[in-house]
């Protein structure tokens, strides 16, 4: 049997089949070759058999009133095609008999060969198109000839072959549809999609039904109870932003961040005002006066921040930022005109760290330690110049994890609900009432919901699942990768795999 054999329905052998000799079976290769060459003569013999088709077709005509004139007899006889080229190749002995195909799946080769074949001769501009011209031939023809195979029906295997061209341009077309609008997708939420990426990396979560809220997801979430995984990933999400503002500041992961840690983490960072201040009397007045201006930003800050946003409270704030813009310029002014360079470069590393002890401490929750992510938010919407971790936190907080940062206020254990018991109990009840002492196993089905929730919220459900990038799919991505044929090259296609395929 044929290499291709498996893949066709056999048909069943009728009672007298094995007294009639069997032609010997060709090789496939010798199948494909002999395929080839009817195809290539089949082409030109497409465009010389037109006369004779026009003629068919009148004939055709005449045959079809005759016939409803109840007349049949006299409607003609259609005339054979010459065949002139494939008639030729046959006398060179490239078109051999013995090499016909004789089971069903050299049959079904060879028709893909000749479809194939025939491609060549489809207008392509350039090779990448020609290689899609081909494939497109093998597929289409292999197509018809599966159809012929299956359905016995010559004229529907034919349609087929001639249809295939054009649902395989549609299926690319499909397949480029669905890439374009998932680059257009994913160019609109550029940022919100930067800023969960980066958020990840740094460890915090997000319910994956928020970022994609497919089947999987959202089942996931309703079993492990979403207000229960809401609150867990502000627990965790916490954690996490108090992580970043202790690496910020090279304090070790866990420390609890105080206000005398942060007084103590500016004392060492001051080391070159102080040498400035030691250059000139008016140097030291104003690092002093820095230091007191830097406080009551803090202290206005922290008011504003506070419940009912006093708009005092940001005036003030902004200006004692701005007072401290100034004291810092006049500082380092006075280090350039010194001719210390390596002491005003040490004066703005200098800067930035006591500017970011300032921020933290400005999110600071002084009674539990912990570091308000939607304050840092705020503060970035205000245009403060923050970096690292405490941008990506700010960023998370007025993006993709608005709902799952804290803002100083207490977050209730998750799970904890007094339905749960009754929940138990009632399943227990339904389980043994079904299927025996066994089914009181079910009571213990709400236990599971903890567990849900941990994997909806661990690293590798976030990254699989709540990928913030629209993907088009592996096989639109394939088909995308099709060359465009256009309708005219499509309907050539048709038309030649349609001639070749009747010879």
């Amino acid at each position: 049997m044929g290499a291709f054999d498996d893949l066709i329905p056999q048909k069943s052998a009728g009672a007298f089949d094995d007294l009639i000799p069997k032609k010997p079976e060709p090789s496939n290769l010798r199948v494909g070759i002999n395929a080839a060459n009817k195809a290539i003569a089949g082409v030109p013999d497409a465009l010389l058999n037109t006369p004779n088709n026009l003629l068919n077709l009148g004939k055709a005509a005449v045959g079809t009133i005759a016939t409803a004139s109840g007349r049949p007899d006299l409607a003609p006889e259609l005339t054979p095609n010459p065949n002139f080229v494939t008639q030729g190749v046959r006398a060179l002995g490239l078109i051999r008999p013995e090499n016909e195909p004789v089971t069903p799946g050299q049959r079904v080769l060879d028709t893909a060969i000749q479809g194939g074949a025939a491609a060549l001769f489809s207008p392509a501009s350039s090779l990448p198109q020609a290689a899609a011209n081909i494939t497109t031939g093998l597929v289409s023809g292999g197509v018809g000839g599966t159809v012929g195979e299956v359905t016995g029906n010559d004229t529907l295997a034919t349609a087929a072959s001639m249809v295939s061209p054009m649902a395989i341009n549609a299926a690319a077309q499909r397949g480029r549809n669905a890439v374009t609008q998932a680059q257009e997708t994913n160019a609109r939420n550029e940022v919100r999609n930067k800023s969960l990426m980066d958020a990840r990396n740094e460890g915090y979560v997000v319910p994956p039904s928020s970022v994609k809220p497919g089947l999987i997801n959202t089942t996931l979430e309703s079993f492990a109870g979403k207000a229960a995984t809401k609150q867990e990933a502000q627990l965790r999400n916490q954690v996490v932003t108090n992580d970043v503002a202790t690496k910020e500041l090279g304090f070790p992961k866990g420390t609890a961040i105080t206000e005398g840690k942060l007084k103590d983490f500016r004392n060492r960072t001051s080391a070159p005002y102080r040498e400035v201040a030691a250059l000139d009397p008016e140097a030291a007045r104003s690092l002093k006066r820095l230091q007191d201006v830097r406080e009551q930003a803090t202290l206005a800050w922290r008011e504003y921040n506070g419940p009912n946003h006093p708009r005092q409270a940001l005036n003030d704030a902004k200006a004692f930022d701005a007072e401290a813009a100034r004291l810092e310029s006049y500082i380092e002014g006075i280090a350039t005109n010194a001719g210390k360079p390596k002491l005003v470069g040490d004066l703005r590393e200098a800067r930035k760290q006591i500017a970011k002890s300032y921020d933290i401490e400005r999110a600071l929750n002084v009674g539990d330690a912990s570091v308000s992510a939607p304050t840092l938010g705020r503060f970035l919407d205000r245009g403060a110049p923050l970096t690292g971790g405490l941008r990506t936190a700010a960023a998370f907080a007025e993006g993709p994890g608005r709902q799952v940062v804290r803002d100083g206020s207490g977050v209730p254990t998750p799970g904890v609900s007094a339905l749960n018991p009754y929940g138990s109990l009632a399943l227990g009840a339904a389980g043994g009432a079904a299927v025996g002492p066994a089914g009181i196993l079910a009571a213990g089905v709400p236990l599971l919901r903890g567990p849900a929730r941990s994997l909806a919220l661990s690293p590798m459900y976030q990254r699989l699942m709540a990928d913030p990038n629209v993907s088009p799919g592996v096989l639109n991505g394939i088909l995308s990768r099709i060359p465009y044929a256009p309708q005219d090259t499509q309907a050539l296609q048709g038309l030649l795999l349609g001639n070749v395929l009747q010879q």
